[in-house]
Order: structure tokens, then sequence, then C-alpha cells
């Protein structure tokens, strides 16, 4: 006797629900049990009278296509400590250079203060005239507030630490490394944070990612190709460490070492920390 087939519902472990569409007509790739194991996904234009030619496809198939996807964003242990090392350097120095500039700032205040005062006394003294002293102590009392805003800046508006952003990378290369060791609702949990689409036509899986790992994933399919640095000599890793300007404040990034930034800024370094409730086998 042949089983029926039956409809899986989303609240089950299906990593794949939502997030797939066919290739061919856009629409829902959904799954569905066959004799009470085995998972397929077909396309819902199956049943439409212009029956969608993709047949169905276990759900293995798929785990393994998104892995050979998601191995695009594992980055090399020894790149994640070179890299590791290398940003605790430039960190150190920006910090050094911001509290060079703080220091010679806060001493700004007391100067400024203390030509105040001396044009106070020579308005006493009658050496200047009350307008010179009024246009001469505006011009003090807005250096004086100019200062008062960056030491604050300074203060309080701090970048994150760079090495912040290869914590968040190690945990999504770790993530994506161990994907095929992870539970299905774990596998879901990581594909919701990191594909932007996917498609399924012709027994081939199709993504776009979301930003910075789109970008990630780029650069590291280049290393594949021996057109970047990644695990290649000294002077071609050096691409992923962010590039300076002469300015101390200003932070100026290459293609490559714009993933940190854009880690901890567009996607956002609490989303990144989700990461952590993930199984890595």
């Amino acid at each position: 006797m042949r089983s029926t087939p039956t409809k899986v519902h989303a609240k089950r472990d299906l990593p794949f629900s939502g997030i797939i569409q066919c290739g061919h007509c856009r629409c829902a790739m959904v799954a569905e049990i066959k004799k009470q194991r085995y998972v397929y996904y077909h396309c819902t234009g199956n049943r439409t009278p212009h029956k969608c030619p993709e047949p169905y496809t276990r759900q293995e198939t798929l785990v393994h296509q998104f892995a050979t996807t998601l191995s695009d964003l594992v980055v090399p242990t020894p790149i994640l400590d070179w890299l590791t090392t290398e940003l605790a350097r430039t960190d150190e120095h920006e910090q050094t250079t911001r509290d060079a500039t703080l220091k010679r700032y806060k001493a700004e205040p007391d100067r400024l203060q203390t030509r105040l005062d001396h044009l106070y006394d020579d308005r006493l003294d009658r050496t200047i005239t009350k307008d010179t002293y009024e246009q001469k102590a505006h011009t003090i009392r807005d250096q004086q507030a100019s200062t008062q805003a960056k030491i604050t800046a300074l203060t309080y508006n701090a970048p994150a630490p760079l090495t912040s952003a290869i914590d968040a990378l190690r945990l999504t290369s770790t993530a994506c490394q161990t994907f095929l060791d992870q539970e299905p609702t774990e596998q879901r949990r990581l594909l919701h944070q990191l594909v932007k689409n996917a498609t399924w036509k012709d027994g081939r899986l199709r993504t776009t990612l979301l930003e910075p790992f789109e970008l990630l994933r780029h650069s590291n399919q280049q290393t594949d190709n021996g057109t970047s640095g990644i695990g290649g000599p000294q002077q071609e890793i050096a691409i992923w460490l962010p590039e300076r300007d002469t300015d101390p404040n200003s932070r100026m990034e290459n293609a490559a070492g714009a993933i940190f930034s854009m880690v901890l800024t567009k996607t956002g370094f609490s989303e990144m920390r989700s990461f952590e409730g993930i199984s890595f086998g």
C-alpha cells in the first residue's frame, strides 16, 4: 500500500521553509514528508495549470548545497589570528593618539579662560573699548564651546575596537564551518541571519547573502582564485586591514577592511552576537 505524502508544517524542524523560491516560476518551495521519514521540497507551482518542471528535491541535497555556500564565509584560523594581532596594534596606536589629543584639548579651556580674564582686566583698565572687549570675548567663548564639544566627542563617542569585529567574524566563520553538524532549527536560524534570497533551479542553489556577508564571500572567492590575500603572501594579506588617512579621527576603509565596520554598524554587533546561541557541534 502506497503511503500518502503528508505536508510538513513550518513549526517542525525544517531549515528551509520560507527561505527558498523556485528558480523557474518564483513560487515558494515547500516541504512534504514521505514514508513517515523522508523530507522533500517541491515548488508550489507543481499544482498550477502550467506545472513547474522542477522535480522534488531531498532535504539532504539542500543541506549540502547550503553548506557549500556557507563555506565561502569561512575565514582560515591563521588569518583570523593574524588579523587579531594586527588590529590590536591598530587599536592601541589609535587609543594612544586619542589620549594625546584629549590631553591637548583638556588643557585648552584653562588657556582660554586665562585669556578671557586678561581681556576683562584690560576692559577694567580701559586699555580696550567695550566693543573690542565684547567682540574678543565672544570669540574666546566660541572657542571654549568648540573645545568642550571636542572633549565630549572624544570621551563618549569612541569607536568600537576593531578587534570586536574579528570576534564577530570568528563566530560567523565557526557557525558556517559547522553547518552540517547543527540541528535543523539552528541551521534555519543561521540562514535567516545570512541569506537575503535563495532560489532552486535545475538542481542548483543560487543565493544572495546579506551584507557584509556577500562582501566576505566575494573576498574569499577571490582568494580561491588566487586574486586576493587571504592565506597568501604578507604583502597581499594586508588588504584585510582598514586604511587610515592623515586625520586620526577619520576612518577610511578599503573594500576588505569595510567588512569590519559594516559588521559593527550596518549589520550590528548585537545581531552578530546571536551566533553565540548556535551549537557548533
